[in-house]
């Protein structure tokens, strides 16, 4: 069954020569559009994130909350 199955997928793939490039042409350009643009975003990161080292002497940042709310006359802090 397998081999009759192989047997008939290459029939078909000789039959039709044009389908058969435009079809692997096609995965090829969709293949290497996504890894283009993969590895566009990650050196557009990788820049951003030198930039950012290099404009500031900063390790990390805090960010602390200074609201408050007063709920039955006790201070809560958010």
């Amino acid at each position: 069954q397998f081999f009759k199955s192989i047997s008939i997928a290459l029939q078909n793939i000789r039959a039709n020569p044009l389908h058969t490039f435009l079809s692997t042409l096609g995965i090829i350009i969709g293949v290497a559009a996504l890894v283009g643009i993969l590895a566009l975003g990650d050196g557009l990161e990788q820049t951003g994130r030198e930039q950012i080292a290099n404009t500031t002497s900063l390790n990390f940042i805090t960010v602390n909350s200074k609201r408050t709310k007063v709920i039955d006359e006790i201070r809560i802090e958010i």
